[in-house]
């Protein structure tokens, strides 16, 4: 699965008047890690990847797997209000994993400016986990959640990076007891209202409430069939029966849409957006469908059609085996980004490259 966006044009005010990036989720090629660019300049540059994929996490997995588990957390610095740096130290070694919540969660291999003050919760996560050892690391299921544990056994603490929606990090002690979390959001029954800018005495509040991070994450099958395929489909028809417009006014029109220029929703109603919406998401359907003969159909006529959503199977099941791959290492995966500068500044003030 290879994604490219190339030359996306910087803001008038920024120095860098030209930026191209080349976005992988599967390659083969030596990883070059992606510079801690701005919240703004990271959506800018990364085009349609505007955040990590569940697909591009298993890579990430992987790669913090092979590079940074078994060392040491020495310290963790904020570089604004939702990017973190954590610096790991091995023997004779050092690695540092950037975290941008609700983005993208990496190996870094470029040298940062940060915060001349931590906020309250990395004030919280040094409390906890500094000085701890990173035993492991995992993706929940096959969800954008990526689950960072420190030390073992009842001292164990765990950091869950969120890499959907607005996105959230949260602290939670060996029962997954939440202690701290960058952003409000509620999780089980308890309403958890603090945030970084709230400080210690809102965040004391979240451990009384003692609310239960769930950890069961959405789960690929382990071969698909005509069966799953097909209720797939059913459920993509039951969620559009739900967005059917609304009933007619009494001069017989229909409401038009407040949004000028919407699409119905029949516009989407294919076998591609059927399983992007899925647990397999945007990459691995657009993957399953390039192997399907005949390409992509209407999904209400395909669920009456057997030989077609045999052809869909035989796909989905090739992009089953991309994910196998890349969780057992088999394949690598990057995020690559060329930046093309006018003059010879670096890469702004959150970045400074260390290997020339």
């Amino acid at each position: 699965v290879v994604k490219k966006h190339r030359n996306f044009a910087g803001s008038s005010t920024s120095k860098h008047k030209r930026h191209s990036v080349t976005c992988f989720a599967v390659a083969d090629t030596p990883t070059r890690r992606f510079p801690p660019l701005s919240l703004v300049q990271t959506t800018r540059i990364m085009g349609s990847l505007k955040r990590m994929s569940a697909l591009d996490l298993s890579a990430v997995v992987q790669d913090v797997t092979q590079h940074v588990v078994g060392m040491k957390l020495a310290n963790i610095y904020s570089m604004s209000k939702r990017v973190f740096l954590m610096k790991f130290t091995g023997k004779d070694r050092k690695a540092f994993l950037l975290i941008e919540s609700g983005l993208r969660v990496h190996i870094t291999e470029f040298e940062h400016e940060t915060d001349a003050a931590p906020n309250g919760f990395v004030m919280k996560l040094r409390k906890h986990i500094k000085n701890k050892r990173l035993n492991k690391v995992e993706q929940l299921g096959f969800d954008r959640v990526l689950h960072l544990q420190f030390g073992a056994g009842e001292t164990a603490y765990s950091v869950f990076v969120e890499v959907y929606g607005t996105g959230n990090v949260l602290l939670t002690d060996s029962n997954r007891s939440i202690l701290a979390l960058l952003r409000q959001q509620t999780y089980g029954q308890a309403p958890l209202g603090a945030s970084a800018e709230d400080g210690e005495a809102n965040m004391a509040q979240i451990a009384a409430m003692r609310a239960t991070y769930p950890v069961v994450g959405a789960q690929l099958p382990e071969q698909a069939t005509v069966a799953w395929v097909r209720s797939v489909l059913e459920n993509k028809a039951a969620r559009d029966a739900q967005k059917q417009p609304a009933a007619s006014q009494p001069d017989g029109t229909q409401p038009k849409s407040k949004r000028r220029g919407k699409k119905s929703h029949t516009s989407h109603a294919t076998v591609t957006n059927a399983l992007s919406e899925s647990v397999l998401g945007p990459q691995l359907a657009l993957q399953a469908m390039a192997h399907v003969e005949g390409g992509d159909r209407d999904y209400v006529d395909a669920m009456e059609d057997n030989a077609y959503l045999e052809k869909v199977v035989k796909g989905v099941n090739s992009a089953l085996l991309i994910v196998q791959h890349v969780r057992d290492g088999q394949a690598r995966g990057l995020l690559k980004a060329v930046v093309k500068h006018d003059d010879n500044h670096h890469l702004g003030k959150h970045a400074k490259k260390t290997d020339g």
